[in-house]
């Protein structure tokens, strides 16, 4: 397989998952961010808290392929060609199959194309209902030292198929696969951003079609001063989020915030994790949006 089709499909899988964390609109200047606070805001966490870094386990090449033959991935792993880790990459009946490794992040992520989307749906009595997909993610979390006591189940969503039916009417959809999420704490706190992401793919009969899960720990750094969810929400109205520019307009009603430690990529060194604020709100047309605010003073 040429190189540049491998980069190509290893960085659609990347971007595909990391997508799924927020849900956003693309960036315009035709109107500018109004916001509604719709709820009540937090106990502060003003005072001292700690940051942290992150430290990955120390995987050699030995190990990564273990974890490939776990995963019936047969080939010869290579340092991967934009990140530092490794990677593996074939092709199976037509269907592309991979598993990577960030090394400065202690992330390993597994795509299998034919359990997460395959061309047709399978028998939906075969799709695990949405606790047995938790279940079973949980269960291959631990089996394979994946589980942390830090974490905590967060949501299970479902890939479909639309099937039948003229101009989107009349069809019927389809479950492909569930996509079970889990949320790490540091401090009692939520951990947060791209770099948080927890996802098993969990397809018909339960196999695994995809992971992102890390297997790392974190140490703390320094301390640093808390602001109060008041100073936060003023950040927030002057357009200083943590992940940059916000990538929606209009009216934005805030109904829910809570304090949490953001973690910004899976993909490289994150650098410091710091405390933050996250406002979870929907637009005027009802769609969800998730905006992160440093909590540092």
């Amino acid at each position: 397989m040429k190189k540049g089709i491998v980069v190509g499909v290893l960085i659609a899988a990347v971007i595909t998952a990391l997508v799924a964390v927020v849900a956003l609109k693309a960036l315009t200047e035709k109107r500018e961010l109004e916001f509604h606070l719709r709820c009540k805001l937090p106990p502060g966490v003003e005072g001292e808290l700690s940051s942290y870094r992150v430290v990955p386990y120390n995987l050699s090449t030995e190990e990564f392929l273990q974890m490939a033959r776990v995963l019936g991935l047969n080939g010869t792993p290579s340092p991967h060609p934009d990140y530092p880790g490794y990677i593996l990459v074939v092709e199976q009946e037509g269907y592309m199959r991979s598993l990577e490794y960030f090394s400065e992040t202690g992330v390993f992520a597994y795509s299998d194309e034919r359990v997460s989307y395959p061309t047709s749906p399978p028998p939906q009595e075969s799709i695990p209902a949405v606790e047995e997909a938790r279940e079973i993610a949980e269960e291959f979390m631990r089996r394979w030292g994946f589980w942390q006591d830090n974490m905590t189940p967060a949501s299970t969503g479902s890939t479909t198929m639309g099937v039948g039916g003229k101009g989107g009417e009349g069809g019927q959809e389809w479950v492909l696969s569930r996509s079970v999420s889990f949320t790490e704490h540091l401090e009692g706190y939520p951990l947060v951003g791209a770099g948080a992401k927890v996802s098993v793919t969990v397809g018909a009969d339960g196999e695994i079609g995809g992971f992102i899960l890390p297997r790392r720990n974190y140490t703390a750094t320094g301390v640093v001063n808390a602001i109060s969810p008041e100073e936060a929400y003023r950040k927030l109205k002057s357009g200083e989020q943590m992940d940059g520019l916000i990538l929606a307009e209009g009216d934005v009603y805030i109904k829910e915030v809570y304090p949490a430690y953001y973690l910004s990529t899976i993909l490289e060194d994150p650098g410091e994790i710091l405390p933050c604020y996250v406002f979870e709100g929907v637009l005027e047309d009802g769609e969800e949006v998730q905006f992160y605010v440093s909590a540092v003073e």
